[in-house]
């Protein structure tokens, strides 16, 4: 198994707070990479909840994440 699936049955005792600006460029970019079938399940969910709010902002760029 990789090392990030033992985070996901460690127990989760501490909060985490993530804060990130990019420009559009750079959000399709994270989005490519954290979307991707051989990203974590876990990270590609949240990757994806966030394209849908970018798609919200606009949706011209963020066409793939209707």
């Amino acid at each position: 198994y990789k090392p990030e699936v033992a985070r996901s049955v460690l127990p989760n005792a501490l909060a985490t707070s993530i804060v990130m600006t990019a420009n559009f460029r750079e959000w399709l970019h994270v989005l490519s990479l954290r979307t991707d079938k051989a990203a974590h399940p876990d990270m590609r969910v949240i990757a994806n909840m966030i394209g849908k709010l970018l798609y919200e902002i606009s949706p011209t760029v963020f066409e793939a994440y209707k």
